[in-house]
This record gives structure tokens, C-alpha cells and sequence, in this order.
């Protein structure tokens, strides 16, 4: 068991600090949309990178960042009902709907490497002035199905020990698991 939970505890930690990691990607959008209203407004040359670059910066925040939001409890969510559950009852619900979202993040990571493998071999780029290759911004749609799916996975054998033998593995990283 403490082999199983070094496993859960390594998933949470490489979320955890990819999380903080490209949460700094927020200070990166700021400066470049400082810099294009300098440039706009005081020199008069508006850029034409700008705002695509502020565009796949916060996909990248949102890619990377989903399987720390799901760590962390994070997600939105409408907690009408279950927030009056016992933790063995939303663990029971989440042992159900955990293999729909497995199901999406497993689309996520083929389609969207079909996709990424399509766009390397055209050398496809974007439609703008910009015209940045494709393949290196499409491929945060796979990694985001990889992150976010490892942290559900990880969630769902969390709640199948706890349904299942009474055992909370929790994670480091949340303080309390209710």
C-alpha cells in the first residue's frame, strides 16, 4: 500500500508544480499586454503578435493547469446536493462519473495527437499576421488530456480504496479531504 500511495503522491506532485509552474505564464500575459498598449498608445506601432501570444499563453495556463485545479478541489462545480453527502457518498458518485471525464481526457490525448501529427507534417500555421506554427500550440490539447487524466485517475483510485476498505490516501498537497 505505501508503494500504491508513493504512486498517487508522485501524480499529485508533478500536477501540483506544473500548476505553480505555468501559473507564472500569468505574469508573462501581463507584460506582453502591457508592452502592446505602451506600443499601441504611446509609439504608435501596435504589435501584431501580441494578443495570439496572450491567446496561447492562457491556453497553456488552462491545459496545464487542469489536473492541479482537480488536485486542488478547484474545478467549478454545483454542490447542492453533494455538499450534504457523506464522503463515502460523493466518493460512491465519483467512482461513477470519474471514467466519463477518463473518457474524455483518452479523446483528448488521441484526437488531439492525431491532430498535432497532422499539423507537424503540413507545417500548418495560423491564419493571422503572426503565423505561428500550429503543432507546438495544438499540443497542449494531449498534454492537458495527460495531466488532467493522470489526477482523475488518481482521484478515482483514491475513492475506490476509501469505498472499498475504509483507507483515505490522502494527498500531501490538500490539506483536508472531505
Amino acid at each position: 500500500m505505501k508503494r500504491f500511495a508513493y504512486i498517487l503522491n508522485l501524480i499529485d506532485t508533478i500536477n501540483h508544480w506544473a500548476g505553480k509552474i505555468v501559473s507564472w505564464v500569468i505574469v508573462g500575459m501581463m507584460l506582453v499586454i502591457v508592452y502592446d498598449v505602451f506600443m499601441r498608445y504611446f509609439v504608435r506601432k501596435p504589435t501584431i503578435w501580441a494578443d495570439e501570444l496572450c491567446e496561447i499563453m492562457l491556453l497553456c495556463v488552462v491545459c496545464i493547469g487542469g489536473g492541479t485545479a482537480l488536485l486542488h478541489d478547484a474545478h467549478v462545480k454545483v454542490g447542492i446536493l453533494t455538499d450534504k453527502w457523506s464522503p463515502k457518498a460523493r466518493a460512491l458518485v465519483d467512482l461513477v462519473t470519474y471514467p466519463v471525464i477518463l473518457l474524455i481526457c483518452f479523446t483528448l490525448v488521441t484526437d488531439g495527437s492525431r491532430i498535432v501529427f497532422d499539423s507537424f507534417l503540413h507545417g500548418s500555421r495560423s491564419e493571422t499576421l503572426f503565423r505561428p506554427l500550429l503543432w507546438p500550440i495544438q499540443s497542449l490539447i494531449p498534454i492537458a488530456g495527460i495531466f488532467l487524466g493522470a489526477q482523475v485517475l488518481v482521484k478515482w483510485l483514491r475513492d475506490f480504496v476509501f469505498v472499498v476498505k475504509g483507507i483515505n490516501l490522502q494527498s500531501k498537497w490538500v490539506t483536508e479531504r472531505e
